[in-house]
């Protein structure tokens, strides 16, 4: 539904959906960010948790080695 904000002399149409509370399908939406997000952000920590338990190659330590 569309509602007639009057504004500054004039006059605009506003939805009244950000006047309504979140029903069931919102928090349902929100849930299912916030999983996401967390399934995210544990991979994201798994990869990096990996990436610093690599092995650093022999040759790249070789050339660290001349460097100093």
């Amino acid at each position: 539904m569309l509602e007639t904000a009057h504004m500054n002399g004039g006059s605009a149409l506003v939805s009244d959906t950000a006047n309504r509370t979140p029903g069931a399908k919102g928090k349902r939406r929100r849930r299912d960010v916030e999983n996401a997000n967390g399934s995210i952000g544990r991979a994201l920590r798994t990869v990096y948790q990996q990436t610093v338990d690599e092995r650093v190659p022999d040759d790249m330590l070789e050339l660290l080695r001349k460097l100093d």
